[in-house]
């Protein structure tokens, strides 16, 4: 059953981020609505929520503030992972659209690979540069709309994606340690 629970969850969570990003390309277009002011206010009332839950086992909340080093992992995730994910993301879509912000922010896992091989010290298989050939690929015909020698999509807004797809690489990275100690509520709480 937790099984199950789990993947309905995770699903869910896919989907509300597409419909987010979707909402927020809609915010730009017709709202005049900065990416600057929708992630802040964002951020802001899910961290409301979230330490309003918390409260409820208020130990288990404050447990990341007792030692520097956690306090410190929480702080870069915050501010490097969990904000930066999701400016970079929204500011793509301010400068392009929520399709292609999409695409290039799930190149991500080609900065985890790339990390993965420099820190073991390891050359990942033909299989896999096979996989991020073909992903780079596809990202490169949809920022040019299939005509390589020229972008579909301004500077700024490759730019502010290839970011996106960083971020979300560190997003992914980072925290493994701090879960491992603390669980995943604390860096949900903090995070946001």
């Amino acid at each position: 059953m937790k099984k199950t629970v789990g993947i309905v969850y995770a699903c869910s969570a896919a989907a509300l981020w597409a419909v987010s990003g979707i909402a927020g390309q809609i915010l730009f277009a017709k709202y005049s609505i900065s990416a600057n002011w929708l992630v802040s206010t964002r951020l802001v009332l899910s961290g409301c929520l979230l330490l309003s839950i918390g409260l409820k086992d208020r130990a288990r909340l404050i447990s990341p503030f007792r030692e520097k080093k956690d306090f410190i992992q929480l702080l870069l995730f915050s501010f490097l992972g969990m904000f930066l994910v999701q400016f970079t993301y929204f500011k793509t879509i301010e400068q392009s659209n929520a399709s292609f912000a999409t695409i290039i922010q799930y190149t991500g896992p080609f900065f985890v690979l790339l990390y993965a091989a420099i820190a073991k010290r390891q050359i990942p298989s033909l299989k896999t540069f096979f996989w991020l050939l073909v992903t780079l690929l596809g990202v490169t015909a949809v920022a040019s709309k299939g005509q390589i020698e020229q972008l579909a999509t301004s500077q700024s807004a490759l730019g502010w994606g290839i970011a996106s797809a960083i971020s979300l690489a560190f997003y992914s990275i980072q925290p493994r340690n701090f879960c491992k100690n603390m669980g995943v509520y604390q860096l949900s709480a903090g995070g946001c």
